[in-house]
């Protein structure tokens, strides 16, 4: 009991330790890019737009500091020659991976409920903050604000009229709309005017740009829909991506998800539990590269453990997804080929750990 403690208390605070430095550093570059969502929106929106932001990285970010944790944490135990210490006791290796297995089930406890139940509305929750900030921004831009991007629509001036919502010399880009196309316009003002979630855009002297030709289209009126813009209305709502899983397995036995959206839904169900295995997966590759790295350096070992959580995580995030949403392969071995073969080669590196 006294083994099992002392790892499982170096391995908490390692984990702890890991994930919040993790976040410490991606705060900066998260506020940034949530800042250029927001379209320079106050610090006020910024700050309730944080933590959505944030609880969307946890799932990646506890299996990676679980990762570094493990590797830490069982290469000190082999440098310090405890390791050696433990199996000249007669302990078996199993015995010592118990905090180390209790603590990746938490982790993966954790994962399971997020993936399941709170990740798949988050989505859905940052473009409705979006709409709500974008309807903030418009109604009260900050002192010298001349550039606005929400979405596709992007807005940009040399100067606008301090008391209103007029800019002048504006550049604009409006999306297509309805039996709009696509439009790059230049004019002399551009007014924007909210009511609800529908956006006016009055212009004067305006012209279209194509290419080399410039083309003079008077003074048009563009009513941009938010809800539509943003893509938060009621049918979007609705969508199974955004749907928490026992509503989406419902959802599916009903024949609910278009038919073309099936396969891609079932797989999307399969990589929700395969990413919330991750720290199981993790905890056999980062145990094994600590013992068999115990001459290197700690931040050798390190190294190779983030080398592994990026590898997997491309794998299994961006190549197993296209191979789902194009159907290469089935939606189950496009979900677990990856994982699987990361487990094969995790009981492979520490069957040759356990042995040396």
């Amino acid at each position: 009991m006294t083994l099992f403690v002392y790892i499982l208390r170096q391995l908490a605070f390692g984990v702890v330790l890991a994930v919040c430095g993790m976040f410490f550093i991606a705060i900066p570059g998260v506020a940034v890019g949530a800042l250029h969502k927001l379209g320079g929106s106050g610090l006020g929106l910024l700050i309730g737009y944080m933590p959505i932001v944030l609880l969307d990285l946890v799932p990646y970010l506890l299996p990676i500091g679980f990762l570094l944790a493990v590797t830490s944490t069982y290469g000190r135990l082999a440098a310090d020659s405890e390791w050696t210490a433990i199996r000249m006791a007669g302990t078996h290796p199993w015995r010592s991976v118990a905090p180390a297995f209790c603590v990746a089930l938490v982790c993966s406890a954790s994962l399971a409920y997020l993936q399941h139940y709170v990740s798949p509305e988050l989505s859905y929750k940052k473009r409705e903050y979006l709409k709500a900030s974008v309807v903030e921004t418009f109604k009260d831009l900050a002192p010298g604000q001349t550039e606005l991007s929400i979405g596709q629509f992007y807005l940009n001036a040399p100067f606008r009229d301090p008391d209103s919502n007029t800019f002048h010399e504006a550049l604009i880009h409006v999306p297509a709309g309805g039996d709009r196309p696509d439009r790059t316009i230049l004019a002399d003002t551009v007014n924007i005017s909210v009511a609800g979630s529908r956006v006016t855009i009055r212009m004067t002297n305006a012209r279209t740009v194509y290419g080399t030709q410039d083309t003079t289209i008077g003074a048009p009126t563009f009513v941009l829909d938010l809800d539509e813009l943003l893509q938060v209305d009621k049918k979007v709502k609705g969508s199974w991506r955004f749907l928490p899983t026992p509503e989406l397995l419902a959802l599916l036995e009903r024949g609910g998800v278009p038919e073309k959206d099936v396969a891609y839904a079932r797989y999307e169900i399969q990589s929700r539990w395969a990413l919330a295995l991750t720290p199981v997966l993790f905890l056999l590759l980062g145990m094994s590269t600590g013992l068999l790295m115990k001459s290197s350096t700690q931040l050798a070992a390190l190294a190779v453990a983030v080398v592994y959580a990026l590898v997997y995580y491309i794998l299994s995030m961006r190549l197993s997804k296209s191979l789902a949403q194009e159907g290469a392969v089935h939606e189950y071995f496009a979900a677990w080929a990856v994982p699987a073969l990361v487990a094969i080669f995790g009981a492979w590196l520490c069957r040759k750990a356990f042995r040396q």
